[in-house]
C-alpha cells in the first residue's frame, strides 16, 4: 500500500499546458500548498490574494499565550519542505508561522502574493470569475481556488453588559501583542483546546484566574520534548530519515484515528484510559468532578495538550460552572448570584468553524449564490468542488478529513485532486467544469451515512456539526479519504461548460 506521502506526490504529478488564469484566495497553509502544486504542474499564471499583510493564515491570527500545534511537528510540515529545525515535538505557534514564511521565501512565492487584497465578491460569467476586492480593485480569472480554510473568522460572542466592563477584553483569535496580564485577576471564558493552552501559559503571572466552563473536555496528555542540536544536525544531513519519520507519524495517525472513528474497542479503551489517567492527576474530588465530561470521548475534538490539569490545581485558579448571567463593571455575575471580580476578560472562544469562504458568497450559474446553494446545509463534492459553481475549488472545504488530523497533510492531498481536475478540464477543451448536482448529492449522502452510529452523533454539542446538526467533516476512515484522493476525479461525475 502506498504511503500518504506517495499519494500526495502522485496526485500533483500531472503536467498541464498552463493556459489558465487562476486566483488563489488566502496565503495560509492551503494557499502555499496549492501554489507549489500549480508550479509543479506547469501553471504559472496565478496570483495569491491575501487580506492581511503577511502569510500564515490561522498561525498569523492565533498568537495567544501558549498557542501551539497538537500534531507532531515533523508531520505538521509540507512534504516538499520537511523541516529538520523544529525546536520541539509539538511546535509553538510562532515557530509554525515562521516556518510558513520561510517556505514562501524558499519557493519564491512572495512576488505572486498581493497583500492587503481581501476578495469580497466572486461572480461567474461566460468569460470566467469576476472578483471584487474590498479596496475596489477587480480582476477576471478562469478558476478560483479558495484556500481560506475554516478557522479564519473569530467567534466573537456578545455577553450582556460587556460594554460596561472597566477592564480589558481580549479575544484568543485577536490577541493584542501589548496585552499585559501580570498581577491581574483574569476571567477566562471557554474550556476547549485554546483555553487548555492558555491556562498553563498565564497561571504563574496573573493575580488570579477564574475559568468559566460550560462543558468539560476530555484531555489527552502529550509531552512537548525539546529537540537537541545534535538531532537537528543529524536530520539536516539525512532527508531520508526525515521522510521516514514523516511517514511513520502519518501512518500511526491514520491507524489510530481510523480505529477510533470506526469504534474499535481496543483503540477506544487505550485512548480513554490515557484521558482518564490524566484526569486522575486532579487531586481534589470536587474539582475533578467539575472537569469530568458527561459525554463519550471523541464526540468532540479531543483536546491534546500538556500541563493543563497541573496548572488548574494551583491555588490562584478557580473553575466556575454556573452559567454567566452578565458582565459587571468589575467582574462577571453568574446565575447563582455570585460576582466574580476581574480586571481582564479573555474570550477563548476560537473561530466560527462553519464559515469556509461564505463571506465572499460566490455567485454561480443562473445567479445562484453560495448561501442559497447551502440553505439546507453545507455541501461539496469530494471536499474540493461545488455543483453550480464551475471552476470553483477549495482547500479545506466541507467534509474534509480534519478533526485531530494534520491540516497540512489534508491540504496537500486536495491539491493533487484539484490538479487532476484542471488536467481533466484542459484535456476536454471546455472552458469550465463543475460536479453534477446528483454526484454532489450522492457524495453528501454517503458522508452523512458514514456518521450514523458513530460517536460523533452520540448527543454532545460539537463544532463538528453544522447549523443543521449534520457532520461537516469526513466520516469514514482516514485511509478511505486517502484512497478517494488517490483515485482522483471521474469524468462521469462532472459536467463541462464551453
Amino acid at each position: 500500500m502506498a504511503t500518504v506521502r506517495e499519494v500526495i506526490e502522485r496526485g500533483r504529478s500531472a503536467k498541464l499546458r498552463g493556459d489558465l488564469r487562476i486566483a488563489i484566495i488566502g496565503a495560509g497553509i492551503g494557499g502555499i500548498a496549492m501554489a507549489y502544486a500549480l508550479e509543479q504542474a506547469g501553471i504559472s499564471d496565478f496570483t495569491i490574494y491575501e487580506k492581511a499583510s503577511s502569510v500564515g493564515g490561522t498561525w498569523r491570527e492565533n498568537v495567544y499565550p501558549g498557542v501551539a500545534c497538537d500534531i507532531p511537528s515533523y508531520a505538521y510540515s509540507f512534504t516538499f519542505a520537511l523541516n529538520p529545525e523544529w525546536s520541539q515535538s509539538f511546535a509553538p505557534g510562532e515557530e509554525i508561522r515562521q516556518y510558513l514564511e520561510n517556505t514562501c521565501r524558499q519557493l519564491d512565492l512572495s512576488w505572486r502574493i498581493k497583500f492587503g487584497k481581501e476578495v469580497v465578491s466572486a461572480v461567474y460569467r461566460g468569460d470566467g470569475w469576476h472578483l471584487g476586492m474590498a479596496d475596489g480593485d477587480s480582476t477576471v480569472v478562469d478558476a478560483v481556488i479558495a484556500c481560506t480554510g475554516f478557522l479564519h473568522v473569530a467567534n466573537e460572542i456578545r455577553l450582556p453588559g460587556v460594554e460596561r466592563f472597566e477592564g480589558e477584553v481580549l479575544h484568543s483569535a485577536k490577541w493584542r501583542h501589548d496585552a499585559d496580564l501580570h498581577g491581574k485577576r483574569v476571567a477566562l471564558i471557554g474550556s476547549g483546546s485554546t483555553a487548555a493552552q492558555i491556562v498553563p501559559a498565564i497561571v504563574d503571572q496573573v493575580g488570579g484566574l477564574t475559568i468559566f466552563q460550560r462543558t468539560a473536555q476530555w484531555v489527552f496528555p502529550i509531552a512537548r520534548e525539546r529537540h537537541s542540536d545534535e538531532q537537528k544536525r543529524r536530520l539536516r544531513g539525512d532527508v531520508g530519515q526525515l521522510y521516514e519519520i514523516y511517514d511513520r507519524i502519518i501512518a500511526e495517525s491514520q491507524r489510530d484515528l481510523g480505529a477510533l472513528s470506526a469504534g474499535d474497542p481496543e483503540m477506544t479503551r487505550r485512548y480513554f484510559e490515557e484521558c482518564r489517567n490524566n484526569l486522575a492527576l486532579v487531586e481534589d474530588a470536587d474539582l475533578r468532578a467539575k472537569l469530568t465530561p458527561d459525554y463519550t470521548m471523541m464526540c468532540k475534538r479531543l483536546v491534546m495538550t500538556e500541563g493543563f490539569y497541573e496548572a488548574i490545581q494551583q491555588p490562584r485558579c478557580d473553575v466556575v460552572t454556573s452559567p454567566i448571567e452578565q458582565i459587571e463593571p468589575h467582574g462577571i455575575r453568574t446565575a447563582d448570584g455570585t460576582v466574580h471580580g476581574a480586571d481582564a476578560i479573555i474570550l477563548a472562544t476560537g473561530f466560527k468553524t462553519k464559515e469556509y469562504f461564505r463571506s465572499i458568497n460566490p455567485v454561480g450559474i443562473d445567479g445562484i449564490t453560495l448561501d442559497e446553494a447551502w440553505a439546507d446545509g453545507i455541501s461539496s463534492f469530494a471536499t474540493v468542488s461545488f455543483a453550480g459553481f464551475p471552476n470553483l475549488f477549495a482547500i479545506g472545504g466541507p467534509f474534509s478529513a480534519l478533526g485531530n488530523q494534520s491540516y497540512i497533510t489534508g491540504a496537500e492531498l486536495q491539491t493533487g485532486y484539484i490538479i487532476r481536475l484542471l488536467k481533466m478540464l484542459e484535456d476536454s477543451g471546455a472552458r469550465a467544469l463543475a460536479p453534477r448536482p446528483e454526484a454532489e448529492q450522492r457524495f453528501k449522502a454517503e458522508n452523512a451515512a458514514g456518521a450514523q452510529g458513530t460517536v460523533w452523533l452520540s448527543g454532545c454539542k460539537s463544532w463538528f456539526l453544522d447549523e443543521n446538526n449534520h457532520f461537516q467533516f469526513w466520516t469514514r476512515s482516514p485511509d478511505a479519504y486517502v484512497e478517494m484522493m488517490d483515485a482522483g476525479p471521474q469524468a462521469s461525475d462532472f459536467q463541462l461548460f464551453s
